[in-house]
């Protein structure tokens, strides 16, 4: 195997070149102070197959050829792009930042619609018994029969009598409810005098209503 050169250039890892010494060769030269790589990015060199011998130039500054036996060559110092790598695993979860400023209030919304109509609640408690209101006036006599009302005392039982001569044309009771509402004080031969109402609690207050009594035979 024959011995190297001791004026080879010697190629280091990783693409750096280094220049063991000045090529000699006449009508050529190496640069050791020219840009290497170039500003393209590229590294250029002539290249002796028998030998094995790497002579490194910039480009620009050398002879218009490789030395006789030699052979021009040049590469990239950085290759080509690599395939897109495999997504990552995404990251943990950070922790929860701090609360925001509270925002301001929205705009009142639409109306809704009218809901529908509820159940009927249950009656509630009788109230109490309202004062008496005031007798009205009398009315029109009719037919020519004057006829008058007569009030009873307000009791858990009231009778209202006629005037003397007076008969019962009618009755009732105000103020109160009643088991019984009826004409009294008469027989089968005489018509009744008077109205008489039971209230079924509290007291109550029956009026009868009177008109002349009619002369017997």
């Amino acid at each position: 195997m024959p011995a190297r050169s001791p004026r080879r250039a010697l190629a280091c890892a990783a693409g750096a070149v280094a220049i063991a010494a000045p090529a000699l060769t006449t009508g050529w030269a190496g640069t050791a102070n020219a840009a290497i790589p170039s500003a393209n990015g590229k590294i250029y060199a002539c290249y002796n197959p028998k030998h094995g011998n790497l002579r490194v130039y910039a480009k620009g500054h050398r002879a218009a050829h490789c030395p006789a036996g030699y052979k021009s060559v040049s590469w990239k110092v950085k290759g080509a792009k690599g395939a897109t790598g495999k997504r990552g695993a995404p990251g943990k979860r950070g922790a929860t930042g701090k609360r925001g400023a509270k925002g301001a209030r929205g705009a009142q919304g639409a109306q809704g619609p009218q809901g529908a109509q509820g159940a009927q609640g249950p009656q509630g408690a009788q109230g109490p018994q309202g004062p008496q209101g005031a007798q009205g006036p009398q009315g029109a006599s009719g037919s020519g029969i004057a006829t008058i009302v007569e009030n009873g005392a307000s009791a858990g039982t009231s009778t209202a009598n006629c005037p003397t001569g007076d008969v019962a044309t009618g009755g009732g009771f105000n103020n109160g409810a009643v088991t019984a509402s009826f004409p009294v004080n008469g027989t089968t031969s005489s018509p009744p005098t008077g109205w008489e109402a039971i209230a079924v609690s509290g007291s109550v207050v029956a009026f009868v209503i009177c008109a002349p009594g009619v002369p017997s035979g």
